[in-house]
């Protein structure tokens, strides 16, 4: 992606990610561009959760977000498989959340968010994709 883009000046670093090892900018053209959204995203509302309460910033909440860019803030590979493992491990945290937790000065996890976590899920849903023939799958960047 060309350096003028504006999700380098103003994408949104993904804090689940980032605390993950795993650092991910987010621009949604309406959000950040000014430009009317056609429709929802709900996978880039899923990367823009908050560890402290599991939910997205208002924001990505209220109305359609539409188009959004991702991009990996260390500018290393990101393939579209793996922004497919990244929002299926956030949708996964979603369904752990520890609701007595939630909102407290902790994370609202049992288990602490780390890369360990990630790598962990995403090694098992990479074997679920390729035992289902999927391809793309044979590594998480």
């Amino acid at each position: 992606m060309d350096t003028v883009h504006p999700i380098f000046s103003k994408g949104e670093l993904c804090p689940i990610t980032a605390i993950c090892g795993y650092p991910l900018l987010i621009y949604s053209e309406r959000i950040h561009g000014g430009m009317r959204a056609k429709d929802d995203n709900q996978p880039a509302v899923y990367l823009r959760i908050e560890p402290d309460n599991g939910f997205a910033p208002t924001h990505w909440q209220l109305d359609d977000n539409g188009t959004c860019y991702v991009i990996r803030a260390d500018r290393r590979m990101l393939t579209k498989e793996a922004i497919e493992i990244v929002y299926k491990f956030h949708s996964h945290l979603l369904s752990e959340i520890d609701d007595e937790r939630r909102g407290k000065p902790h994370p609202c996890w049992l288990r602490p968010l780390g890369p360990e976590w990630l790598r962990e899920f995403a090694d098992e849903y990479r074997k679920k994709q390729i035992a289902e023939g999927r391809p793309g799958f044979d590594f998480f960047p």
